[in-house]
């Protein structure tokens, strides 16, 4: 049996395809993010960045260390100076954690002092999300996002050590005016 719509049901059924994505797209793009919320531990504090010139000085690096079982074991936070004319270069981290592919990536800036700073754009997660970051409500922006500026120990030794992720980390070849311009955008990023 062929089933035959009339043209004013197909139009119907055109509008709906229609308006349903883009009511969407609105709702989303006018969700506006708030630090008004119990955070869990690692999201609680945010950095604080300042450029001055040449000189960049981030107080509260994220330095925490985890227990086996993920849970946060020691918090730190370290003030540290960093100078743009001894950024060495970046490195782009990924840390695949699920199957089909699902990976979290970061970039690790280093510097001729061999320091690193990473950034890591993360889901700020509330301690109502005991089961951690999903990728659905990921997907349909249940999660306000955070900047996260950490040693590579937290970040890294997290994920590598920790839960034991693969972790993939790739030199990026570019020149280090392009390297610095990256590095200021997300500091600029983490500043608002």
């Amino acid at each position: 049996m062929v089933l035959l719509l009339t043209m004013n049901t197909r139009r119907k059924i055109l509008l709906l395809l229609t308006l349903v994505p883009s009511a969407w797209v609105v709702l989303m793009a006018i969700k506006t993010p708030s630090n008004d919320a119990a955070w869990q531990t690692q999201f609680q504090i945010l950095p604080e960045v300042e450029l001055e010139g040449d000189y960049i000085r981030v107080k509260n690096v994220r330095d925490f260390r985890y227990r086996a079982d993920d849970v946060v074991a020691k918090v730190r936070y370290v003030d540290q100076r960093y100078q743009l004319s001894e950024l060495e270069g970046a490195w782009y981290g990924v840390s695949h954690f699920g199957e089909n592919g699902l990976a979290h990536v970061f970039l690790s800036f280093e510097f001729t002092d061999n320091t690193f700073l990473v950034v890591s754009i993360e889901a700020r997660l509330e301690e109502q999300d005991v089961s951690g970051y999903n990728p659905i409500k990921g997907l349909f922006r249940r999660y306000t996002k955070t900047v996260v500026l950490a040693t590579e120990q937290d970040v890294i030794g997290l994920r590598s050590h920790v839960r034991g992720e693969p972790v993939y980390l790739y030199n990026l070849e570019i020149p280090k005016l392009y390297s610095a311009a990256l590095l200021i955008n997300f500091l600029r990023e983490a500043q608002s």
